[in-house]
């Protein structure tokens, strides 16, 4: 099967789905139930999950990206220019591996919450920067900015608890807010 036949987006699951799919038949696992079940995984939630396409970009929610690595393989396993969403509270983090993984693939990143000057200050030597004062004005201006073909991704690379409860509301707030845009443009997602 093809890795483009899975309903999971990204290198980083693909490569975890064939882990697993090893694991499995080595234990004696018969091939063909397990390649119809990767065939119609759709993933966990929040993890590179598409929420839809809005005039030919793609909006996806990796909102449980909350370190620079989980963010670093998201970017690396898009085939397509980039809008990334990120930011919040980076507890520290170093943020120069994520500019190593946006260099190329990421045409603006847009960047929310404590850490966001941080970020900027990271990213700016490979992209265009914009900070933004909440996550709805991250989206809105994403929907202006993206092009069709493009991804726009969230996936902040940071905790979420400085602006939200958990990395779930921040999900939720940005698919709010893609159907705000899409209800303005009168689209049904």
């Amino acid at each position: 099967m093809p890795a483009d036949a899975l309903r999971i987006r990204g290198r980083h699951n693909w490569a975890n789905a064939l882990a697993a799919l090893a694991l499995a038949t080595s234990a004696g696992a018969p091939l063909a139930p397990l390649l119809h079940a990767l065939r119609d995984y759709r993933g966990e939630p929040h993890r590179m999950q598409s929420l839809g396409v809005l005039d030919g970009v793609e909006w996806i929610d990796d909102s449980k990206g909350t370190n620079v690595g989980a963010t670093a393989a998201a970017l690396h396993g898009l085939d397509r220019g980039v809008v990334l969403v990120a930011g919040g509270d980076g507890k520290g983090q170093d943020f120069a591996p994520l500019a190593a993984a946006a260099r190329g693939r990421v045409r603006c990143a847009l960047l929310i919450g404590r850490d966001a000057q941080r970020l900027a200050e990271a990213l700016a030597p490979v992209c265009a920067v914009e900070c933004c004062a909440s996550l709805q004005d991250a989206a809105a201006r994403a929907a202006e900015l993206a092009r069709s073909g493009e991804v726009v991704l969230l996936s902040p690379a940071c905790a979420s608890l400085d602006m939200f409860r958990d990395y779930k509301q921040r999900a939720e707030v940005f698919a709010a807010a893609l159907h705000e845009i899409a209800a303005q443009r009168g689209v049904d997602l």
